[in-house]
């Protein structure tokens, strides 16, 4: 080191009277150089070794920032395509959604046609269908099909009519057997009913409230009439009831204000309690049969009506 050579160079000075001494003052300044040079080129090395690893971190962290940056917009583009791609799926399911609705009411619209207008139930046994409501409650005129899918319509069921305010009238086809408890209740704006000939039974409350009806024509077909049948029908004025009914429910035609006359016949085997209660209008009934059958049945009318029994009466 320098502080070595300075003092070995004090030595040789304080030395120089003795002559091999004097010999190494050259020697030692020229080893000193060799020295010099030696730590020069050290320095030189390790300051080429610096710039080199500082040059070396600088690239690293380009590398690094580099590729981040490239990571960075890969997954910008994934995003994108992702979101692209979501837009494109949600495009093309409500897309398909959309056909397929379109699809779904097409085929209703054909289907209720093909009902028409009605809703349909198949029967337990399979052989027939049942009418167990309207696909449009609004629906003004409804012309029952006689089958469906080759199978025949049978029954109007239960409340399949309930409360359309709107029907103005229907027509039943032939086939059809019963009509179901309420299956015309309320219906405010029906005026006229065809019923086929193959009806067998009106249901209890089958035309309650059916304010506006004005006649209706009941089938020889027909053996029973529900309790509550015609129940406050405010605007039937007469109505003949064929040999082959048996029975008359009670209250069955209660509160009907217009209905002037009913003709009965002499195959009635019962008549309900107040089946004729409170038709304010009602001054005659026909009955085909005998004073005596007609006591049989047991009906009373109430002390306020003024009602006159026609026996034996011939249509």
């Amino acid at each position: 080191s320098k502080s070595d050579y300075n003092e070995a160079k004090k030595l040789i000075s304080e030395a120089m009277d003795y002559r091999p001494c004097a010999d190494l003052l050259p020697v030692l300044e020229e080893k000193y150089k060799e020295y010099l040079e030696q730590e020069r080129i050290k320095a030189e090395k390790a300051e080429a070794e610096r710039r080199a690893a500082e040059e070396r971190r600088i690239a690293e962290k380009k590398r690094r920032e580099e590729q981040a940056r490239i990571e960075k917009e890969e997954a910008e583009k994934r995003k994108k395509k992702i979101k692209k791609i979501s837009i494109i799926a949600v495009i093309a399911v409500t897309a398909i959604a959309l056909i397929i609705s379109a699809i779904v009411v097409i085929s209703t619209i054909v289907d209720s046609n093909l009902r028409g207008g009605v809703k349909l139930e198949l029967s337990s046994d399979g052989r027939g269908y049942t009418v167990v409501g309207v696909d449009n409650k609004s629906a003004t005129d409804i012309v029952i099909l006689s089958e469906y899918k080759g199978k025949p319509v049978t029954s109007i069921g239960a409340s399949a009519f309930y409360n359309c305010d709107s029907l103005k009238s229907i027509t039943i086809p032939d086939g059809v057997t019963s009509i179901g408890d309420r299956a015309f209740y309320s219906c405010g704006s029906l005026k006229s009913i065809t019923i086929p000939d193959s009806i067998t039974s009106i249901g209890e409350y089958a035309f309650y409230c059916c304010v506006s009806l004005k006649s209706i024509t009941i089938p020889d077909s027909v053996t029973s009439i529900g309790n509550w049948a015609f129940y406050d029908c405010d605007s039937l004025t007469s109505i003949t009831i064929p040999d082959s009914v048996k029975t008359i429910g009670s209250w069955a035609f209660y509160d009907c204000d217009s209905l002037t006359s009913i003709t009965i016949p002499d195959s009635a085997t019962s008549i309900g309690a107040s089946a004729f209660y409170n038709c304010g209008s009602l001054t005659d009934i026909y009955f085909t049969g005998t004073q005596a059958e007609w006591s049989a049945l047991g009906y009373s009318f109430y002390y306020s009506q003024n009602v006159k029994v026609h026996y034996n009466y011939v249509p």
